[in-house]
C-alpha cells in the first residue's frame, strides 16, 4: 500500500486502541 495509507492506519489503530482501553471515556 502507498505511504498515505500507512499513517491513516496508524491513526485508526490509535483511536481503536484508545476506544478499547476506555470505551466509556467518550461514549
Amino acid at each position: 500500500p502507498p505511504p498515505r495509507k500507512i499513517p491513516r492506519t496508524i491513526e485508526n489503530t490509535r483511536e481503536a486502541d484508545e476506544t478499547v482501553c476506555r470505551p466509556d471515556d467518550e461514549e
